[in-house]
């Protein structure tokens, strides 16, 4: 075996490594950009959600219709419940339970700590 044919050799398995590990380069690149969608989808959804409630109508009452923000908060629920982390979809769920019991002190502290995790996580996500 002549050295011409050692490089020639090695210079393939180079080509070869590298094509590779650009594959798996490229597809967790793919990968990282669809949960990325799926995941602002689910913020978009949950924004749209506790809305109401971060801007309640003057006498304090929240003002969307209680089947539509039914369908929000069930929208919400089922987009968190799917592409959450742990502590989002258990923080989401306290909210809601607080919201069913009606406890207004706890649901107000809770939208607090749910609204600034999602600000904290969608920065960090979109790298801000």
């Amino acid at each position: 075996m002549e050295w011409k044919d050692i490089v020639t050799g090695v210079s393939l398995i180079l080509v070869v490594a590298g094509w590779i590990f650009t594959r798996w380069k490229d597809r967790n690149h793919e990968i990282f950009k669809e949960r990325l969608k799926k995941r602002l989808d689910m913020y978009d959804s949950l924004v749209a959600a506790i809305l109401p409630f971060l801007n309640p109508g003057p006498d304090g009452a929240v003002s969307a219709s209680s089947s539509s923000l039914a369908e929000m908060l069930g929208a919400a629920r089922t987009k968190i419940q799917l592409y959450g982390y742990s502590d989002e979809i258990s923080e989401y769920e306290s909210f809601l339970s607080y919201l069913t019991a009606r406890n207004l002190a706890e649901v107000n502290h809770s939208l607090k700590r749910l609204s600034t995790m999602i600000t904290k996580k969608l920065r960090k996500e979109l790298g801000y």
